[in-house]
């Protein structure tokens, strides 16, 4: 993924090149057609797609692919067949990544479940104790290899 956002970004430093041509070389012709490619105003100054990798995707698909496609550029090297090829390794990619995800997501959520249920227990073994033994229930808890009161 990474080696594909470099790809974009290189890319993206040939295409401005091609709008500026297109653009006659001002520059305020070609900042005013700049999100017309999908590409939004960095802080730092500038363009470039979003850094959101999901709605990178979308402007992608909806903005700078039929942008490029329309331009008088669109048959040159970083024309249309480089953007569609990126696009559908990008697409292939991010949903692999987005599954994985998802998985990680799930097992973080099943181990937080299960750390709060075993808290519970042990809480339980704890107050077991305590109504056991009241005098002698830090013995206990220690000879159960409980190291402290609260869990």
């Amino acid at each position: 993924m990474q080696e594909l956002d470099e790809q974009f970004d290189e890319g993206l430093r040939i295409l401005k090149k091609y709008i500026n041509e297109d653009s006659g070389y001002d520059k305020a012709r070609t900042d005013a057609r700049l999100p017309g490619f999908g590409l939004i105003t960095r802080k730092s100054g500038g363009f470039a797609l979003s850094e959101d990798r999901n709605e990178r995707l979308k402007a992608l698909r909806d903005m700078l692919l039929p942008a490029v496609a329309k331009a008088p550029f669109a048959s040159r090297e970083f024309g249309t067949t480089y953007w569609q090829t990126r696009f559908n390794e990008y697409k292939t990619l991010l949903a692999q990544t987005g599954g994985l995800a998802a998985q990680v997501s799930k097992s973080v959520s099943q181990k937080d479940t299960a750390k709060l249920e075993l808290r519970r227990v042990l809480q339980a073994v704890v107050y077991g104790l305590k109504a056991n033994y009241p005098d002698t229930f830090e013995a206990e808890l220690r000879d159960c290899c409980l190291r402290k009161e609260s869990y």
